[in-house]
């Protein structure tokens, strides 16, 4: 999603966290409140790029998901991993590798 102007950094700060707000409410909404289990996003900075994620399972389907959100001074990028049938610890091994090679500029 592209910023219709160069965001400063406070602005970057509260779009990241509306954005991961925005999509856990989704990730529940979907499912169901007592459908899905959804960690604490945690959030950090690195390069001038502000980083959020957060993981959730849905127990009944063997759903396990994670979110990284990433905000740069031009907008917000999304990345998405989910798969069914896999154990949490099988997860972040796919997941990890795949997110730790997601690279944003600044510019």
């Amino acid at each position: 999603m592209r910023s219709s102007h160069r965001m400063t950094n406070e602005e970057q700060i509260t779009t990241l966290q509306r954005v991961t707000a925005l999509r856990q409410r989704t990730e529940v909404g979907v499912a169901g409140s007592s459908a899905v289990a959804l960690t604490e996003a945690t959030f950090a900075t690195s390069g001038g790029v502000h980083a959020a994620r957060y993981g959730g399972v849905e127990r009944a389907s063997q759903r396990q998901f994670h979110c990284l959100l990433l905000c740069s001074p031009s907008g917000v990028s999304v990345f998405y991993y989910e798969v069914i049938g896999a154990t949490e610890q099988e997860t972040e091994a796919r997941v990890r590798p795949i997110f730790n090679s997601v690279a944003l500029g600044v510019g």
